[in-house]
């Protein structure tokens, strides 16, 4: 497991009673999160770094969707995986390649941040 706790993981989400519950646990288990409450003023070349991210479906103007779909066009070659996780609805299965899982938030962020750790790292962000 400790090299599992090795990845790093970023969290988007603009509920922060959720981030900052989710960065405890992370915190608690040793696990590499860095959490982005809100879009405006972030790097966004900086996500390719991250071995996984967790993105909240409703991020207020634009969807978890949109958000990755733009990632995904502004650099193809390095898809980082990805968990989106919303606490109203599946949003279905429409999703960009990235995409590689579902979880409701009441699923807990101990399930959400062992789902993240066991990703497989996409080879195109190893070089």
């Amino acid at each position: 497991m400790k090299e599992a706790h090795r990845k790093r993981i970023l969290l988007i989400d603009d509920d922060v009673v959720f981030s900052k519950i989710v960065d405890k646990v992370a915190r608690l288990g040793g696990i590499n999160l860095t959490v982005v409450n809100s879009l405006k003023g972030w790097d966004w070349s900086t996500y390719k770094t991250y071995d996984a991210i967790v993105v909240d479906y409703d991020l207020g103007n634009i969807t978890g969707i949109q958000l990755v779909r733009s990632l995904e066009n502004e650099n193809s070659a390095c898809l980082v995986p990805t968990i989106l996780v919303s606490s109203y609805r599946n949003p279905g299965r429409n999703w960009p390649a990235s995409i590689r899982h579902f979880l409701h938030k009441s699923e807990g962020p101990q399930r959400i941040l062992r789902v993240a750790i066991s990703l497989p790292i996409s080879a195109s962000a190893l070089g």
